[in-house]
């Protein structure tokens, strides 16, 4: 955004109160009209941000997908002092969701996200499960979590800071995190009476997959989804949601017993054979500078 007389406005917050005389009064001038078109953010009384020219684009495109663009403008507004990051990812981002789907929101800020959540849910009408992280976690997630990538991949990014745009790939011990997350599932299996057995099953299915694709460089979640509907059919999904299996049959909970465990030896092999990367350096980092804190 640019006043006549005055120069360009850069990304960031602006705050009116800091201008006096002729700059003051252009620059209100341009800031109203920039808010119309979608370039600027009113987030307070003589208050604005400005995102980048990319992310007010993306903004402007979301006019229409009313849920999402809510969402992002009043995370703009509530985490405008040390925005870096917005991820919408899952259903909503992928267009895939139904009437009982979250909206599954990651901000990189600092600050508490539960009570603009809340605040949100109750306006959209639809949970909006939001957490708030700094941007040392968020470097962390990536290298340990295997789904954070396919959140980036597949998710509606508003990347203030450019961190998206350096991203750390992901660790040996990424995979490592995957197999013992499966493992205490196959063990909460074992422990389950019927009606819940099959759950931890899939879970444990879901999160083997997950890091399988992640392996082969395929970050998308429908390539996942449809492997995991393949093995574990067209009931799987809705067993996930409730937390529930009751009604599946022995022998069903044996195939998928079996599905789990050839796929967890699959892993733990192609895992043995893993080098460290980039990643597992930087964890190793993280690791030291903790322990110096401390």
């Amino acid at each position: 955004m640019s006043t006549p007389k005055f120069g360009i406005a850069k990304q960031g917050v602006i705050e009116l109160k800091k201008y006096r005389g002729r700059e003051y009064s252009h620059l209100k001038v341009a800031l109203g009209r920039s808010v119309k078109k979608g370039g600027a953010i009113k987030v307070g009384r003589g208050v604005y941000f400005i995102p980048s020219p990319e992310n007010a684009s993306k903004l402007i495109a979301l006019a229409n997908r009313k849920v999402i663009y809510q969402i992002v403008k009043s995370t703009y507004e509530e985490f405008h002092r040390n925005l870096k990051l917005v991820l919408i990812y899952g259903s909503y981002a992928r267009g895939d969701f139904d009437s009982k789907s979250d909206v599954d929101v990651l901000v990189v800020a600092e600050g508490d996200g539960r009570g603009l959540a809340n605040r949100l849910s109750k306006k959209m009408g639809v949970k909006v499960d939001l957490k708030v992280i700094t941007e040392q976690y968020f470097k962390r997630l990536m290298v340990v979590e295997p789904k954070v990538h396919f959140w980036v991949k597949e998710g509606i990014v508003f990347d203030e800071a450019g961190l998206a745009k350096d991203i750390y790939p992901l660790g040996r011990i990424g995979i490592y995190e995957a197999l013992r997350n499966a493992r205490a599932q196959i063990e909460l299996s074992q422990e389950a009476d019927a009606a819940e057995k099959g759950y931890y099953l899939l879970v444990a299915l879901r999160e083997l997959l997950t890091a399988k694709h992640a392996l082969d460089l395929d970050f998308d979640y429908k390539n996942v989804k449809e492997e995991f509907m393949r093995a574990a059919g067209k009931s799987a999904l809705e067993i996930l949601r409730s937390k529930r299996s009751t009604g599946v049959s022995g022998k069903q909970l044996s195939r998928w017993k079996k599905l789990v465990d050839e796929l967890y030896f699959e892993l733990e092999r192609r895992y043995k054979g893993l080098g460290e990367s980039l990643g597992d350096l930087y964890i190793k980092k993280f690791a030291r500078g903790q322990h110096e804190q401390t």
